[in-house]
């Protein structure tokens, strides 16, 4: 129906709403005159954030292809807010300030399970990292040294306290 409407020079008017996610509106339009229009309300997405996480993580989220690998081979899926699969689609909208309250990419345990096994190489560990360098930067620790008793200090063998400081305090 629609190839041969094409082919002689019809093309059917066409108008509506296609997808509406997170608050952004897609809307397709389809005119007479052959041209089509993709017009998009999108008040959540920050292509800044887009390149900001790009350039800290070295990455490009935008050749995640959404396939769910990186959720199947994370060990720690079960106890995050967001599934990796997640954290990349929001990453891929520039949506970082739709993320500052979950706890994902603060237990990521950087095994690099899904790294490997990402159909397009994306290091997703280093994506997380960079989420968690974003909120580091702030100056908000997501623990706070002093916080920790003394008692429990003794208990913590060091190379864990390092380990989590270095990565969880700014």
């Amino acid at each position: 129906m629609y190839a041969s409407s094409l082919e002689n020079n019809r093309v059917p008017m066409f108008s509506g709403l296609i997808a509406y996610r997170w608050g952004a509106a897609i809307e397709l339009r389809i005119t007479k005159e052959k041209t089509m229009t993709v017009s998009m309300n999108t008040p959540n997405v920050s292509l800044s954030s887009i390149k900001r996480i790009n350039d800290l993580s070295g990455e490009n989220v935008k050749l995640c292809m959404q396939c769910g690998t990186c959720t199947a081979a994370c060990p720690m899926a079960d106890e995050m807010d967001f599934v990796p699969r997640k954290v990349m689609h929001y990453n891929q909208f520039g949506m970082i300030a739709a993320m500052e309250d979950i706890n994902s990419y603060w237990k990521c345990a950087s095994c690099h399970s899904c790294s490997v096994r990402c159909p397009r190489g994306i290091d997703i560990a280093k994506v997380m990292e960079a989420l968690r360098q974003l909120v580091l930067r702030t100056s908000k620790n997501y623990i706070e040294p002093s916080r920790i008793p003394p008692e429990k200090l003794k208990q913590y063998p060091g190379i864990m306290m390092v380990a989590g400081f270095r990565k969880l305090t700014s």
